[in-house]
């Protein structure tokens, strides 16, 4: 029983700190900027730049009214499904069509994801942990959240190459 349960709190942390991973993302696309700026040169860059700043004017609204709803209203695991939805199909959705409007939708869909993965994986900690495994793990959580943005830079900025 005590096995089970260890390893239960394990994959707690394992899914808790995989939200943690994707919840700084929305800033990782200024390294290919300058490939949107030549790419879609017809548009004035202040439409170019919506694609960084989209995903923000989502984050606030949804981690908002997230904050509220998750734990009472819709439990936890639905927000993680709707998160990952979300971020899934805000993130590969511009893949298929090369119209400057449609990834700004998009990337308003991929902030809602974010937004919601901001709500969701320090009160999964809460819920979860006892006081002093919950002081632990929140700092992890920030380190995996600011690993989590430099791998995606880092990502974003080698496909810019090519």
């Amino acid at each position: 029983m005590m096995k089970v349960k260890k390893m239960k709190n394990k994959l707690i942390v394992i899914a808790i700190l995989s939200v943690s991973f994707v919840s700084l993302i929305r800033g990782t696309l200024n390294p290919g900027m300058a490939l949107l700026y030549q790419h879609y040169n017809q548009y004035p860059p202040s439409i170019i730049s919506l694609v960084t700043t989209l995903p923000s004017l989502a984050v606030i609204p949804v981690s908002f009214i997230f904050g509220k709803i998750t734990g009472i209203k819709i439990k936890y695991k639905t927000a993680v499904i709707l998160m990952n939805c979300f971020l899934l199909i805000g993130g590969v959705g511009p893949y298929f069509f090369d119209q400057i409007y449609f990834l700004l939708i998009m990337r308003f869909i991929f902030g809602i994801g974010v937004g919601i993965a901001i709500t969701v994986h320090k009160p999964l900690i809460l819920e979860f942990f006892e006081e002093d495994q919950q002081k632990k793990y929140l700092g992890y959580t920030t380190i995996i959240g600011s690993a989590g943005m430099i791998f995606f830079q880092t990502l974003v900025g080698w496909f810019s190459q090519y």
